[in-house]
């Protein structure tokens, strides 16, 4: 029998038939973790835009999605080929069967299918356009699973023992000061999906002695390589974080084979599935279908790194310094968190450079017309945990001390940081993308260019400053010729799918120009669902439902969360000598 003073430990035993409670830590932190998603999905779900986009992407994975459901295939079709574009990849390639393909990882695909299944049994109900929402239903979807990155991110800082509050902090970071708010709010994108896998498997692999965890690791590993191919450039880092944790374990190096073969088996297994479904769509186990973009590794990797690394810090665009200032905190904090915890920092460490050096040598640097640094917002979480010790630092209270007025200046630029990062994020997510890229086909010729050309974060700002927003709900539009009387379409331009675009030179004003396009509503109104609501059929009754259902999650979560830090810290006091 255990008595109140006698440790629990793995050699007691339960008799068969008794019943059993989970320890009070582990339902205070199941609450936690429930009222921590609950808060980032209420908050995700009042930005939510409420449908696919306009980019080539999202598109082609959904029609994949209903594919899969209608006619048991990967096809991407209906599609046309013109609307690829070179640099960035192929959404409709023509396959071993004559059928097209798209070059995306088949997972996202495969994951929306339920909700698909769902948003077609419900329009049924309603008498609701049912593709309208089977798209909205996608993109809800993805909103959905956004939020369990967050979780887990905290999950990580936990098991580090910090405090709940650093935690949150951190979640917080990465939900609202970053631009994984943006792809996880504006469509079906796999930056949500793989996120979470390569921080299911790194938080896995941060306890690699607990039963199956080497090999759960491994399997969500070689699902974030099945949602994107290019993540097996990632294998040398978890590999790196094993080596590290043996090492500091002072296990032998026939341990660390082990532990590696263990990892490596089910990223097998994932490989073997995601061969053949190249073969099955373009005939060879090696065609992932970039190769009609990108046909030889010199010319993938052709842009040169100097140049990469400052487009990929520092353009207005994509610039990871300027979206997400803060990650300077991160390469200030790094040393502090490598003393405190060596493996985690080599993993943390591996993941962010090899992700960062692939992308800055990348031909396709840019990653398309998505807006912010798309292909390194994988890597943000791994820079958030290697912030941890300073956000854990800097909600104390100073210590008086000789250097006090120096830690109450880096205490000021980091709170600064991070504010900046919340800041950026406000403006820039409900600002329309499609705007954006319209402004930079309609300016790229002209002499006179806007002071905010070439930059999302300041387009955003000229946004929200000089432009009227309707108050009336949008609806869908057809483009009306008659505001543009100087276009003249050519006789060919209904099969030339981009044909609006070459319009650009013939009208005299950008806004002209706006609503001569498809839908001009989604390039003035905010992406957000809220003003859309017609967009998706919606009745007005439909619209106090969600903001209810919003409500009562964001109060929630809210509380829940408030609760959990106010009542009981779930980590170990131990871990504040260390940081010191």
């Amino acid at each position: 029998m255990i008595t109140k003073t006698e440790p629990f430990n793995e050699t007691h035993r339960v008799p068969p038939g008794a019943k059993t409670k989970l320890p009070v830590k582990a339902v205070s932190q199941m609450r936690f973790y429930l009222s921590l998603y609950l808060c980032i999905t209420g908050f995700y779900l009042l930005t939510w835009s409420g449908r696919i986009g306009r980019m080539s992407d999202s598109t082609a994975m959904f029609r994949v999605a209903e594919s899969m459901i209608n006619q048991h295939s990967l096809s991407s079709e209906p599609c046309d080929p013109r609307y690829d574009d070179p640099e960035i990849g192929s959404t409709c390639i023509p396959g071993r069967d004559g059928r097209f393909y798209a070059s995306y990882g088949f997972v996202p695909s495969l994951a929306v299918v339920p909700a698909i299944l769902g948003a077609r049994v419900f329009s049924g109900f309603v008498h609701v356009d049912s593709a309208l929402v089977a798209k909205a239903s996608a993109s809800l979807f993805t909103l959905l699973v956004a939020p369990l990155s967050c979780v887990v991110l905290a999950m990580w800082i936990l098991r580090l023992r910090y405090s709940s509050r650093t935690a949150v902090l951190g979640a917080c970071v990465l939900a609202f000061g970053s631009p994984f708010w943006h792809n996880s709010v504006s469509g079906l994108l796999t930056e949500p999906y793989f996120t979470l896998a390569l921080l299911i498997a790194a938080y896995l692999l941060s306890s690699p002695r607990t039963a199956f965890a080497c090999a759960l690791s491994g399997f969500a590993f070689g699902a974030a390589c099945g949602t994107r191919v290019a993540g097996v450039a990632l294998f040398p880092a978890f590999i790196l974080g094993l080596a590290a944790q043996a090492r500091l374990r002072r296990l032998s190096w026939a341990q660390f084979a082990r532990d590696s073969i263990v990892f490596s088996a089910p990223v097998v297994l994932w490989g073997v599935l995601i061969g053949w479904t190249n073969y099955i769509r373009f005939g060879s186990i090696f065609d992932t279908g970039y190769q009609v973009a990108f046909p030889t590794a010199s010319f993938t990797f052709s842009n040169p790194l100097f140049q990469g690394i400052r487009e990929l810090l520092f353009h207005g665009q994509v610039g990871l310094v300027w979206f997400a200032p803060w990650v300077l905190l991160a390469l200030i904090w790094f040393p502090r968190f490598l003393h405190i915890h060596r493996a985690e920092a080599v993993l943390c460490g591996a993941v962010f450079l090899i992700n960062f050096v692939f992308y800055a040598k990348f031909y396709a640097w840019h990653g398309g017309w998505a807006g912010g640094p798309r292909y390194l917002i994988p890597a943000l979480p791994f820079l958030i945990m290697m912030m941890a010790p300073g956000l854990e630092a800097l909600q104390r209270r100073a210590v008086p001390s000789e250097n006090q007025g120096f830690r109450s200046f880096q205490r000021s630029i980091a709170v600064a940081l991070l504010a900046a990062g919340f800041i950026i994020q406000v403006v820039t997510v409900p600002y329309p993308r499609d705007r954006y890229y319209a402004d930079l086909i309609f300016y790229a010729h002209r002499s006179q260019k806007p002071w905010w050309y070439n930059s999302i974060p300041f387009a955003a700002v000229n946004y929200w400053f000089d432009t009227s927003i309707p108050k009336t709900e949008a609806s869908y539009s057809e483009p009306d010729e008659t505001r543009t009387g100087a276009v003249k379409r050519d006789s060919d331009s209904d099969s030339d799918p981009l044909s609006y675009w070459k319009e650009a030179n013939a009208v005299s004003t950008e806004s002209a120009f706006i609503n001569w396009l498809p839908h001009p509503e989604n390039a003035v109104l905010p992406e957000l669902m809220l003003l859309k609501r017609k967009l998706i059929g919606l009745p007005p009754k439909a619209l106090w439902i969600y903001i209810t259902v919003v409500l009562a999650l964001l109060t929630t979560g809210i509380i829940g969360v408030r609760r959990c830090i106010v009542t009981r810290d779930l980590a170990s006091p131990s871990l504040d000598q260390a940081i010191d």
